[in-house]
């Protein structure tokens, strides 16, 4: 163990040293090559070694500058952390027949194409050319906090996926299929939790059909599905959480990425590079 004499700061001396390929600059020269090339360095050699080390004060402040980095690094992952841990409690076991009902409400005419809502991305899209303006009447009314069936198989999703409106009133077309709730429910907690791959997938496997690049919902099989369920005030704590999370999350894994690469570049650039 080697302690920094007066005029070298230790915080700067550990991440001047961080990058193993300084660290094996600094150690190569010193090297005593023993039997079967054991390689070895001994206390003595250990201190030979020279490198440019800028002055006590800039030591100071370079290493004060990693320390608040590598505070903003831990932070960021203990968030990212924090977020992704879910609340666990006593939730009931209840048939989506119990929550949801089949809607086969077509849109009157009313609602025009500004309306119309895209179920891949939830959108309002209104440049999809129809027909005729009769033809419209064909949409459901999808709702604020209806769920429609999408179902395009992917590596994401294997046999489709629930998406519900969480933009507000319009209409779908009818090749989707529409469930409406019938029970109190919070907005955000369905909109997770009904798009969510890991809770969906096997009951999404028993209640479709395969056709072409595509899965069928069979409604009645799906209704007869069950799930777990938290009480609405859990719901609602729930679903607040991830509305705020879903854009939480993204922010500080971008946060901790970029800190990442912008310690490792500066402890790479920072200093002056020596040939010990």
């Amino acid at each position: 163990m080697y302690k920094p004499k007066e005029n070298c700061d230790s915080e700067f001396v550990q991440t001047y040293f961080e990058l193993d390929s300084r660290m094996n600059s600094y150690m190569h020269p010193l090297v005593n090559k023993g039997a079967k090339n054991d390689m070895k360095v001994s206390d003595e050699n250990a201190l030979k070694g020279s490198v440019n080390f800028p002055k006590f004060e800039e030591q100071k402040a370079i290493s004060q500058y990693f320390e608040s980095l590598n505070t903003l690094i831990t932070l960021h992952q203990w968030k990212h952390y924090r977020n992704k841990k879910i609340i666990n409690s006593a939730w009931e076991q209840r048939k989506f027949s119990e929550l949801y009902v089949r809607s086969s409400e077509k849109n009157d005419g009313s609602i025009g194409m500004d309306k119309n809502i895209t179920v891949a991305t939830m959108q309002f899209k209104e440049d999809v050319q129809v027909s005729t303006a009769e033809y419209l009447k064909t949409y459901y009314t999808f709702n604020l906090g209806d769920i429609a069936f999408e179902g395009h198989q992917s590596k994401e999703f294997r046999y489709g996926r629930f998406v519900e409106n969480d933009i507000g009133n319009g209409i779908v077309s009818h090749i989707f299929a529409v469930f409406r709730p019938i029970q109190e429910y919070d907005l955000y907690f369905w909109k997770y939790a009904i798009n969510n791959e890991t809770l969906m997938q096997r009951i999404l496997g028993r209640s479709t059909k395969a056709s072409t690049m595509m899965h069928d919902l069979v409604a009645n099989d799906f209704l007869n599905e069950t799930f777990l369920v938290p009480s609405i005030d859990e719901q609602k704590q729930i679903g607040s959480l991830f509305n705020k999370l879903d854009h939480l999350i993204t922010l500080h894994q971008k946060k901790y990425k970029i800190l990442k690469k912008l310690k490792k570049f500066m402890v790479k650039n920072m200093f002056l590079q020596v040939k010990c």
